[in-house]
């Protein structure tokens, strides 16, 4: 399932493949709004598809 909601809410953190699949466009540290962006994304993701892990350095 991919309803491509992520890509069209945080485009800045998500893109899609030549398939139509979301692709994270980086997986390295975020900024802090870029962190609560992809927080939203895997709160409202329909398919359950996004993790957000939080590490401390």
């Amino acid at each position: 399932m991919g309803s491509g909601y992520c890509v069209v809410q945080h485009p800045d953190l998500f893109g899609a493949d030549a398939d139509g699949t979301a692709v994270p466009l980086m997986a390295a540290t975020l900024t802090d709004a870029q962190a609560q962006g992809a927080a939203a994304a895997a709160h409202i993701c329909p398919a359950g598809a996004i993790e957000v892990h939080h590490t401390s350095l």
